[in-house]
């Protein structure tokens, strides 16, 4: 009797741990003209996920901390934060325990659709390595199967997964998306004033 297949079940692991050098202060708790913070349009669009979203915060950041919380996410320090992107993300993927695939997002994005969240969701339970495009461009979210996650916990430094993505290219499956949003990051107060722009 064979047994059946484990139903995919994927983590949101938003990477929110970064000193925000380029902007010059705290971003991620930038306020927003509309109310709110850049964090909490970052999570909105993960809304009917929330049960899965686990946050990487960098240590002493109690302030998003407790804004995950109330909004219903997981949050985690990094507690290598210092050290660059790839020792956060690999800290993340190490909690993961039991999710069959991980979409990987960034805590500067707020731009994304969630319908575009959904659709790499849908992809990720067929394919191991997913990547969406908006105008030839490679953008984020990048959606992980759990065979890669032995290789994303031993990143370090501060690249992130870009090099695990450019190594297994010929495995990767492009969703190309009508969404800009997969391509904007809040580096610098102009940027956050653009999000806002009507």
């Amino acid at each position: 009797m064979s047994t059946a297949e484990p139903t995919p079940r994927h983590a949101l692991l938003l990477l929110a741990a970064g000193a925000g050098r380029r902007y010059g202060a705290d971003k991620l708790m930038a306020p927003l003209r509309q109310g709110g913070v850049l964090l909490e349009a970052s999570l909105q669009p993960l809304t009917p996920w929330k049960q899965d979203v686990h946050v990487m915060l960098r240590p002493g950041a109690s302030e998003a901390w407790r804004l995950v919380e109330q909004w219903g996410g997981h949050p985690h320090w990094s507690p290598d934060a210092a050290l660059g992107m790839g020792h956060t993300l690999a800290a993340g993927i190490a909690l993961l325990e039991g999710y069959t695939g991980c979409l990987l997002l960034l805590g500067d994005m707020p731009g994304i659709r969630r319908q575009s969240i959904a659709t790499l969701l849908a992809r990720l339970d067929e394919h191991a390595l997913v990547v969406p495009r908006h105008a030839g461009q490679w953008g984020h979210p990048v959606g992980f199967g759990r065979q890669y996650f032995a290789p994303l916990r031993q990143l370090t430094g501060d690249r992130g997964a870009r090099g695990l993505l450019e190594q297994h290219q010929a495995q990767i499956t492009f969703v190309d998306l009508d969404d800009p949003g997969i391509l904007f990051d809040v580096d610098t107060a102009a940027d956050l004033d653009r999000f806002q722009s009507p």
